[in-house]
């Protein structure tokens, strides 16, 4: 034995076979092992096949304070729950023995030992296993960057970075296509790339000449998002009353101008109107005449929501 790695005789064939942040008592496990270190491996299984079935106890000879006897044993527990996962251990260890070639009858099992895992603050287990240590997202065997079968932590994690870039995106083409008007956004990817969709009230404010801004603006995203081969295509809004982007930035710049908020959102509300829409409905919220926050709505026609539809 040398430090925490095993350096077998250079004569024999050793099988190694371990366990992770297994969810059991330290103290168990250790009494366990000294159970069953030294035998053979189809003794090892006996005794702790008879613990699991609950036919004879494991003896335990360091932490045997407050322990039953048993008959033959001393004192002991049955500890299936420890058992149970040994004998997944030596399961493994036999396979990667007959793995090598090795002869399974005469396997000794020569090394069994066991740590404390890692003791997490704040970790205190709660009803149906809400605060069990190995579902929190901190736990090496869902989140290790190298280890497979990693996958529900992994893909949010995944999903959420590029939910989160998506955002961040779509702030920077808001700022960026501010004097072009924008009116909305649609990022898709393709086996060709990615492709983002601009939709402006001017789209050649945004184009520039010979295409110069539009080309400027995908190298910066391609640098700064790490986009694969994004593909710029702007459109341009031929209703731009009914776009519910560019209204709402107007009537903010309206009120940034000074006007009355009634003013403007009437004023609003009837221009959409008169271009066709069915019904609308805005929402100006704040401090709009005094220091006390109000709300105040204007509505036209029909509109539909979602506890209607």
């Amino acid at each position: 034995m040398k430090g925490y790695t095993y350096q077998g005789p250079k004569t024999r064939a050793v099988a190694r076979a371990r366990g992770v942040e297994i969810p059991m008592s330290p103290k168990k496990t250790y009494e366990a092992l000294n159970a069953i270190r030294g035998l053979p491996l189809a003794r090892a299984r006996s005794i702790l096949e008879e613990a699991v079935a609950l036919r004879r106890a494991i003896p335990y000879r360091r932490y045997n304070q407050e322990t039953a006897h048993h008959r033959g044993v001393g004192p002991g527990r049955y500890s299936p729950k420890i058992a149970r996962h040994l004998l997944q251990i030596l399961a493994n260890a036999e396979a990667n023995a007959d793995y090598e070639g090795m002869d399974g009858e005469r396997l000794v099992v020569e090394v069994a030992a066991c740590a404390r895992g890692r003791i997490r603050k704040a970790s205190m287990p709660r009803a149906q296993g809400r605060a069990t240590a190995s579902e929190r997202a901190d736990h090496p065997r869902r989140d290790h960057p190298r280890r497979a079968g990693g996958g529900v932590v992994s893909t949010e994690r995944k999903v959420i970075q590029e939910q989160m870039r998506r955002v961040l995106l779509k702030d920077y083409l808001v700022q960026e296509s501010a004097r072009a008007g924008f009116g909305g956004l649609d990022i898709q990817r393709t086996p060709m790339g990615t492709r983002v969709t601009l939709v402006c009230e001017r789209p050649g404010i945004l184009i520039g000449r010979r295409g110069e801004l539009i080309k400027r603006l995908t190298g910066d995203i391609q640098s700064r998002f790490q986009l694969d081969n994004p593909q710029i295509e702007v459109q341009e809004e031929r209703e731009p009353n009914l776009n519910a982007q560019l209204m709402s930035e107007k009537l903010a710049n309206t009120l940034e101008r000074g006007w009355h908020f009634r003013r403007a959102g009437h004023s609003t509300v009837r221009r959409i109107m008169e271009s066709g829409a069915r019904g609308c409905q805005v929402i100006l919220s704040g401090k709009l005449t005094g220091e006390r926050h109000r709300t105040e709505r204007f509505k036209a026609g029909r509109s539909s929501t979602a506890a209607r539809q």
